[in-house]
């Protein structure tokens, strides 16, 4: 069996700020207030060079503002995106080994003239690679040394993408804001790469004859596959495979027909993650028979199982609002984004993953237009139990093992009504990403055999050992330099 652990090679975090200028076409209103910014971050392309990975993508916004008359319009923009990561030294990373997730945060959108505006936003890139560490021991291949090897858990990760597209229709016209998400529902492992099934759905903001603003929400079911073959992953980790996927709008076209239907069109990407888990071995300790030795041990850091996290959300809360017209405002339109904080191991199998929706919403009355603001604290137990997924067993003499949690939160709808002057939320939401067990590995790096201290001889005997607390047959092993050791009543019979 091959000698070796797995181990963080890539983790690796880092922000871009973006920040650009742009300008409103002629047939764009003019901008008499910016009412909210939607900001979607896509990443696009990931190249090798030399010790570097640039990954790179696009900023989407849509800027939702006020006309010079009054009317609540928007506008799309985009800027690019672009960030160096370091590879390891020895190599051995592809593309194929690398789980990126790239998020948008601080997204600002600054009015600096009738026609001009300013948008900014930093983009927070995470990017996780996992590799192999030679843990052959050097100076056992003899025949007078005996080494003790035990079973490693070990994991492989390899990431796949799909871009797809999907179309449908409603009811309606006069759009004025829309907004695209990929809800993902079940995977599924097949021969053929990842089975996802979801759906696509689109949120509009559409502005009636009648001078009536309507929301409209249309789904379309998404069937599709990811392919994901097992090339790159060793022969020698066949054991349990879990599929994470994460489903993101890339661009979204609306089409408003003379029959009072809107049409739309989504090209999404999936994002899939492989997690294979088998087993490896390593040299935890070792001696020669023949002369005295001397032991060189290493520790670092190995990463043991995996898990993926899937899941949906819904949250509530309310927001006081001091305005003293607060009684007469209604809740138009909103949307959100979402930003995850920490993962945190409880009793019983079971992890609780935190963080915020950062909410915007649009109230209407009085013949104008408010945005309002509001964070809604995420906080999402994920019970590893049922989803077959606890890590297994530890190793041996190794430390606690540390969950670490590579998640994505993702704010699909929000909504929500007035009462009095409090502005109640609800917001559905989704998470995505995958969970790695990490825990301290020692193993034995080398043994040097020295020849000119050869052990003293002595004539052939048997020995009763009654071993201290703690100890075992292999520390008896150890201590008289033979393997001809066997146990009888809780003691020891070397015979030498």
């Amino acid at each position: 069996m091959k000698q070796y652990i797995t181990g963080l090679k890539i983790n690796h975090a880092a922000a871009v700020e973006v920040s650009e200028d742009f300008e409103l076409p002629d047939y764009r209103a003019e901008v008499r207030r910016a009412a909210g910014v939607q900001c979607t971050v896509t990443r696009d392309n990931v190249f090798l060079e030399g010790n570097t990975v640039e990954v790179s993508g696009c900023v989407l916004y849509t800027v939702v503002y006020l006309g010079g008359e009054g009317e609540l319009t928007s506008a799309p923009f985009y800027s690019t995106w672009s960030a160096k990561i370091p590879l390891p030294e020895e190599g051995g990373i592809g593309t194929e080994d690398l789980h990126l997730t790239a998020d948008s945060e601080n997204v600002v959108c600054r009015v600096t003239g009738p026609r001009k505006l300013t948008l900014s936003a930093r983009v927070r890139i995470r990017c996780t690679a996992l590799g192999e560490t030679d843990c052959t021991a050097a100076g056992t291949d003899g025949g007078d040394t005996i080494c003790r090897m035990e079973e490693t858990p070990v994991l492989h990760m390899k990431t796949c993408r799909h871009t797809g597209s999907v179309s449908g229709e409603a009811a309606g016209g006069g759009v004025i804001v829309c907004r695209g998400s990929v809800q993902i529902t079940e995977t599924r492992r097949t021969p053929e790469g990842i089975a996802v099934a979801g759906e696509a759905v689109v949120r509009m903001l559409t502005l009636g004859e009648n001078g009536a603003y309507t929301p409209i929400r249309s789904r379309v079911p998404i069937s599709d596959t990811i392919p994901c073959p097992r090339t790159g992953l060793p022969e020698d980790a066949p054991g349990r495979e879990e599929v994470s996927v994460s489903g993101k709008c890339a661009a979204l076209t609306i089409t408003e027909g003379d029959n009072g239907m809107i049409s739309w069109e989504m090209e999404y990407d999936l994002d899939g993650t492989l997690l294979a888990c088998g087993t490896a071995s390593r040299a935890a300790d070792g001696y020669s028979t023949v002369c005295e030795d001397t032991p060189v041990f290493r520790q670092t850091e190995a990463v043991t199982n995996g898990s993926p996290l899937r899941g949906q959300i819904t949250l509530t809360g309310e927001k006081p609002l001091r305005r003293d017209d607060a009684g007469d405002l209604q809740f138009l339109y909103g949307w959100g984004r979402g930003m995850f904080e920490k993962g945190e191991m409880l009793a019983g199998g079971r992890m609780l993953l935190t963080g915020t929706a950062h909410c915007t919403v649009l109230l209407t009355g009085n013949g104008d237009i408010v945005t309002e603001e509001a964070a809604l604290p995420i906080r999402y137990e994920y019970d590893l139990n049922q989803s077959g997924n606890m890590p297994g067993s530890p190793m041996p003499d190794g430390e606690t093992i540390v969950p670490d949690c590579r998640c994505s939160f993702t704010v699909w709808d929000v909504g929500g009504h007035m009462e009095g002057s409090i502005l109640h939320l609800h917001a559905e939401a989704g998470c995505d990403g995958i969970l790695l067990y990490r825990q301290e590995c020692k193993w034995l790096h080398s043994l040097t055999c020295h020849a000119d201290r050869p052990l003293p001889k002595s004539r052939p005997a048997v020995i009763l050992y009654t071993p201290d607390p703690g100890e075992t047959a292999w520390d008896v092993q150890k201590r008289y330099r033979t393997t001809n050791v066997t146990e009888a009543d809780g003691r020891y019979v070397i015979r030498k």
